[in-house]
């Protein structure tokens, strides 16, 4: 990777060799290799968070996020929703057809009781 030390890496490695332990056993305590250990300690691998957090559990370690004194961020304004309009529903052939007989039966009961 060549970016230099990480200061997570540097962080876990001093508190690993802090408790005595070998890359082996942090590796096995937290479902990683020896490898992996080594790599990321020496900044030639990223490791995913899932595993970074497994070692920062083993560890006794706690991860921490906070924003640097003087870094932005441009937030983009929000953006308000628009209104969806209703379209009124148009009936189908089949709803047509229906109405229109319950209409015709209707109109020839209220013919048979005018009579």
């Amino acid at each position: 990777m060549g970016r230099g030390e990480s200061p997570i890496a540097r962080t876990i490695r001093e508190t690993r060799k802090g408790y005595g332990l070998s890359q082996q056993e942090v590796g096995r305590r937290a479902g990683l290799t020896q490898a992996q250990i080594s790599l990321f300690e020496n900044n030639q691998v990223d490791l995913r968070l899932s595993s970074l957090m497994a070692l920062v559990d083993v560890l006794g370690l706690q991860l921490v996020l906070k924003r640097r004194p003087g870094a932005s961020v441009p937030i983009p304004p929000k953006k308000k929703k628009k209104k969806k309009k209703k379209t009124p529903k148009t009936k189908t052939k089949t709803q047509t057809k229906t109405k229109t007989k319950t209409q015709t039966k209707t109109q020839a009961k209220t013919q048979r009781k005018a009579s």
